[in-house]
């Protein structure tokens, strides 16, 4: 439980430093404004206070403006799909057989996008056509940058991670060619490209 709690400090300081890039800039325009307060220009002439900061203001808003419009939208490449903030999310395009469902995104930014769901997945036995379901309540975390084949102005989620908050299901290993589990609190793998 202990891990767990961690899990979700750590992916909220993730999501404040993104957002705390927002607030730098907005104070520091705010700064620039109340900095050049009482300007004086070249000819020696004062510009008043009021109509420096307006000035100063209306150029703050353009340049976030400008740097909003021109920032690159942030996907994730599902089978041969393009999304943001998808609801459901397929690891396996061919069969479907593991994934996310029931998304609800809590961030989605150019550092990462966070949120919560649920990870299925089938265990195939005895075969996949015959396995069984299974659910886990999971936190996902999308990171890393990458390009778009097609879409040079966008960029896409390379990482994914998956943070249990509840049971966990098992990844299978082999030792000597013997089967063990073990039940990881996070797995973290790559998100695939656009197919």
């Amino acid at each position: 439980m202990r891990r767990i709690n961690i899990a979700i400090v750590v992916i909220a300081v993730l999501a404040l430093t993104g957002a705390g890039t927002g607030i730098g800039l907005a104070a520091s325009a705010g700064a620039a404004t109340h900095a050049s307060n009482g300007a004086h220009v070249s000819n020696g002439a004062h510009v008043s206070n009021a109509a420096h900061a307006s000035s100063a203001a209306h150029a703050a808003r353009a340049t976030t403006t400008a740097s909003v419009s021109h920032a690159p939208a942030y996907v994730v490449a599902d089978c041969s799909q393009l999304q943001v903030k998808p609801s459901t999310y397929f690891f396996t395009c061919a069969d479907g057989y593991a994934g996310l469902e029931k998304m609800h995104w809590t961030t989605w930014s150019s550092p990462l996008a966070s949120g919560y769901g649920t990870y299925y997945y089938n265990d195939c036995t005895p075969n996949c056509v015959s396995g069984h379901f299974h659910t886990y309540p999971t936190l996902v975390v999308l990171w890393g940058s990458g390009t778009v084949k097609g879409h040079p102005g966008d960029r896409r989620y390379t990482e994914f991670t998956l943070i249990f908050t509840g049971k966990r299901p098992p990844v299978y290993h082999y030792n000597n060619g013997k089967p063990y589990d073990t039940y990881p609190v996070t797995q973290t793998f790559a998100a695939p490209p656009l197919l």
